[in-house]
């Protein structure tokens, strides 16, 4: 159901379905009128070519040759028309065609004829082409009509009658076509006021509905996706009901502006009831997350007297999955799907994307839905398929399950290259669904962690890519890289693996769930002598922020950094990463290079290895690997495990400490927080509270205005509650853990390291404004690094 803001209630989306399956569409109007200008320029070549062979036709060589010359123009110019799209060459050169043919007729009265064949060409032409063309056609008709008619008048000795032929035929070639220029242009108008929104501009949801089913097949791209986005802005009445309908009117004049702005030219966007829009464009899947994210943010920057944020849901469907004919099924499924997704981002708090996915056309029946899913699980060898029996489970539900429990998981391998001279050192190791149409596996990873079986399927896709990898016989000095999920505690599926050439890649998906977790696996398997990678870096501030605490070998970028245009964003994101990869030696990959372009980009920014379709499209058998060159990643200086020493612990040896009292204490905390409000890539801010009742109500505000930027803000406290409000982690303290004599706000960011890391000086009992500390304030990014790790290995 899509809510219909306008009428304040929901609909059924197939309410606007059969207006998707119109013959008469504007495309196909097109179509029928150019079917009509090669219809009529063949018959015109026909009757010329006949008329040569006739006794009234042309007389002489000359006018002969003139005559089958423009015959056999009037034919291909025709059968150009049939085959391509209008063109206004095209339309002239068919009226020059028709006038020589017309000029070459030994009688005039033929010619003339020939100029109604203009005339009927130029009005059809009037439908499609802009006004010059019409006119350069009406100058051709005239003309050839004064030149017949000056021959009839000396021919037949009567002036009178060849004005009067003349006159027709100029009125006919001049009124006729001028007509349908008015009448289309009218048209055009009234049906631009009947297919947008007249505040917006957008199309309305008939007309979007309508351009959607065009650009179906536009592609032939085999991983093209039909990707659609709904879009709802976050309590839109308040902008009304404090600044007015007029205000509110403005924001939806700018979001619309935003939309245009940030959507491809090939995307179609419409304005699909009140404060609900849509975008649907043809892209590959992988694009489709990114840009719902960069959208989200963007929206929620425009300017508005009373600032709004935005909830978005996509869906996506496969391009060879929809076949001619089940459009408005396959686009119904979608909005159902990108609808769901946009009210679980609502449900969430508003201000971020969802993604659902389409289930396969013809499985959202569920008996037809498990014969499908029996048939897949005997497609992969004979896998059980999994219980789907369960009432409360979805189409899309089961699919979900089903990739999680294995069926159909297959690897693919994509090569990763040296940029220098594009040979190939390595393959990043994908897991692909196909026989599942390839859910989007972000949300197979989800899926299996709302049901508790993430550490399941990691083990399934690292066995996959092991088996795989073996039976591909690749060179002994071929990379692989493989995905690990940072929320998962332990890697078995790597237990006893050899740690020669393999790169252990942590993915983007909620890298801070757990910290604690991640720390101890990156140590573990750092321990192992495993080389690691982050993956995404830039996607989202997690990535960011945690270079310095995890301290990758190589670093990967998403694409958006070297695409066209790089936003401040992006400009922001690409000075933090090389300056972290100069403190430690770091190396860069940078993924979805396509273009030559991007390709200089990349090497400009100093990276080493790249990835993406320039050099190959991931495949179940990498064709690269007898090819590889040897290649090793710099040595990168690594944070050291973390032990068992608290924070000031650590800096005590290393860092000037000093007594200070606890009003000193308090002034520093404000300036350390103030800059993890100002810093340009959001830090990460940590603090020690002591004891609970130090968590006061201005301690909570402060922090929850720090938190709604910052990717992760924790608070560590005796006794302290574990719900401290949005966007603020709790991690409370057993009384006799000597953190809680410790007084610490820490900030580590790209661009911020800033640490007051202090204990009290226990001198007997003291009034609180008395209270004095061993006190060390410092901006080494080692040692604040170290205190960051030392206290989010307790953050689980």
């Amino acid at each position: 159901m899509v809510a219909s803001c306008a009428g304040g209630g929901t609909e059924d989306v197939t309410s606007d379905s059969a207006g998707l399956t119109s013959p008469w569409t504007p495309g196909r109007r097109q179509i029928l009128a150019r079917y009509v200008i090669a219809g009529v320029l063949g018959l015109w070549g026909v009757v010329t070519t006949a008329l040569v062979f006739g006794a009234r036709g042309p007389h002489g060589a000359p006018a002969t040759a003139v005559s089958i010359a423009a015959a056999l123009c009037c034919l291909l110019l025709g059968a150009l028309w049939a085959a391509r799209s209008q063109s206004e060459v095209v339309g002239i050169l068919g009226a020059v065609a028709v006038a020589a043919a017309s000029l070459s007729q030994s009688h005039a009265w033929i010619g003339l004829a020939g100029c109604f064949i203009i005339a009927v060409l130029n009005s059809f032409g009037a439908f499609l082409h802009p006004l010059r063309s019409v006119v350069a056609v009406m100058v051709i008709a005239t003309g050839t009509a004064v030149v017949l008619g000056v021959e009839l008048a000396q021919r037949t000795g009567d002036p009178a009658l060849a004005i009067g032929a003349v006159a027709v035929v100029c009125a006919l070639n001049i009124g006729l076509p001028l007509a349908v220029t008015a009448i289309a242009s009218s048209v055009r108008m009234d049906l631009r006021e009947v297919d947008h929104d007249g505040l917006t501009g957008l199309l309305n949801r008939r007309a979007f509905l309508r351009e959607v089913a065009e650009i179906t097949h536009s592609q032939t791209d085999p991983d093209a996706h039909l990707v659609l986005i709904m879009i709802d802005i976050d309590d839109f009445k308040k902008i009304n009901d404090t600044a007015g309908h007029a205000a509110g009117d403005r924001a939806l004049i700018d979001i619309a502006k935003t939309l245009r702005d940030e959507a491809a030219s090939s995307a179609v966007i419409g304005r699909y009831g009140g404060e609900e829009f849509a975008i649907a464009d043809v892209l590959i899947d992988s694009e489709a997350g990114e840009f719902a994210g960069q959208l989200c943010r963007r929206l929620a920057a425009v300017a508005s007297p009373v600032p709004f944020t935005a909830s978005l849901g996509w869906s996506s469907m496969g391009l060879r999955t929809i076949a001619l004919g089940a459009e408005a099924q396959a686009i119904n499924a979608l909005l159902v799907c990108a609808d769901s997704a946009m009210y679980a981002a609502k449900r969430n708090g508003g201000n971020g994307v969802r993604h659902r996915p389409a289930p396969p056309l013809g499985a959202a029946d569920d008996f037809s839905f498990d014969v499908w899913l029996q048939r897949s699980a005997q497609l992969v060898g004979g896998a059980a398929a999994p219980d789907t029996s369960g009432a409360e489970t979805s189409g899309a539900e089961k699919l979900l399950d089903a990739a999680v429990d294995g069926v159909g998981l297959t690897s693919v391998f994509q090569p990763i290259v040296l940029l220098a001279d594009e040979s190939v050192v390595g393959f990043e190791v994908l897991t692909r669904w196909p026989q599942l149409d390839d859910p989007f596996p972000p949300d197979v990873f989800a899926r299996a962690e709302s049901t508790g079986r993430t550490e399941e399927l990691e083990d399934r896709c690292i066995a996959s890519a092991f088996r795989s990898a073996v039976a591909a016989t690749m060179s002994p000095q071929c990379w692989l890289f493989v995905n690990l999920e940072s929320t998962v505690s332990t890697a078995s599926a790597i237990s006893g693996r050899d740690n020669d050439r393999l790169v252990l890649e942590l993915t983007e998906r909620r890298l801070l769930g757990h910290p604690g977790v991640l720390l101890n696996k990156v140590d573990t398997l750092r321990a192992q002598g495993f080389a690691i990678a982050l993956d995404d870096v830039g996607a989202e501030p997690d990535s960011l922020a945690l270079l310095d605490i995890i301290g990758p070998d190589i670093i990967k970028l998403e694409p958006a950094l070297i695409g066209h245009g790089a936003s401040n964003d992006h400009v922001r994101t690409l000075a933090a990463v090389l300056a972290h990869r100069r403190r430690t030696g770091a190396t860069i990959l940078v993924e979805g290079i396509e273009t030559t372009a991007q390709l200089d980009r990349a090497r400009a920014l100093g990276a080493t290895l790249g990835q993406g379709y320039r050099f190959g499209r991931p495949t179940p058998t990498p064709h690269w690997s007898e090819n590889t060159v040897p290649w090793s990643p710099e040595r990168v200086d690594h944070p050291p495990p973390v032990g068992s020493n608290t924070p000031f612990d650590i800096v005590v040896a290393h860092a000037d400490v000093r007594t200070e009292r606890k009003d000193t204490l308090v002034a520093l905390s404000r300036y350390i927080e103030s800059q993890a409000v100002a810093a340009a890539n959001p830090p990460i801010v940590l603090a020690t509270l002591q004891r609970v009742e130090h968590f006061t109500e201005a301690t909570r505000a402060r922090y929850r205005r720090i938190g709604a930027a910052s990717p992760l803000v924790a608070l560590f406290g005796e006794r302290l509650p574990a719900d401290l409000g949005p966007n603020l982690r709790s991690v409370a303290l057993d009384p006799h853990d000597p953190l809680t004599a410790e007084w610490i706000v820490l900030v580590l960011g790209p661009d911020t390291s800033t640490a007051l890391i202090a204990r009290e000086e226990h001198g007997g009992p003291r009034a609180d404004g008395d209270r004095y500390f061993a006190a060390a304030l410092t901006n080494d990014r080692l040692l604040v690094t170290l205190a960051a790790r030392s206290l989010l290995s307790r953050v689980r």
